[in-house]
């Protein structure tokens, strides 16, 4: 969205979630990372028509051996038409989304009072739970 294509480029040597890693190759035209992620999948059909249809011939190569005997490539450069690619972002905006602004309710205040790495200054009155309602048996 807004055109930073660097976190998603580094977004595969950190996951290990193949459909995750699959869209980013996708959204950053990584035709190599595509299909070695299929030929990996058990699928060097669809990675050999891919490689076949962005020209590398060096997976081609490497995958025509484990196609399957149904696939007959008879693909011949007079008849190959221009493969798509996603489109190249028109603004390459600096800066991310703007953060949003979070307002904390009584439980966060009193989780975080609990908790021993908090390193906030409220104070809260010592209560007793009955002492907060007039009526004990109210529910909020």
């Amino acid at each position: 969205i807004t055109g930073n294509t660097e976190k998603l480029e580094r977004l595969p040597k950190s996951d290990n979630n193949i459909n995750s890693i699959m869209i980013s190759y996708m959204y950053t035209n990584n035709i190599e990372g595509l299909v070695k992620i299929l030929s990996n999948s058990n699928d060097p059909n669809l990675a050999w028509a891919l490689a076949s249809n962005h020209s590398l011939s060096n997976a081609m190569d490497t995958l025509k051996p484990s196609l399957s005997s149904d696939i007959q490539p008879n693909f011949s450069e007079n008849n190959k038409k221009p493969f798509f690619n996603a489109p190249q972002p028109q603004f390459h905006l600096t800066e991310s989304w703007p953060k949003l602004a979070i307002s904390k309710n009584i439980f966060d205040i009193i989780s975080d009072s609990n908790n021993p790495n908090y390193l906030g200054n409220i104070d809260l009155p010592n209560m007793d739970s009955n002492e907060l309602f007039e009526n004990p048996n109210d529910v909020w």
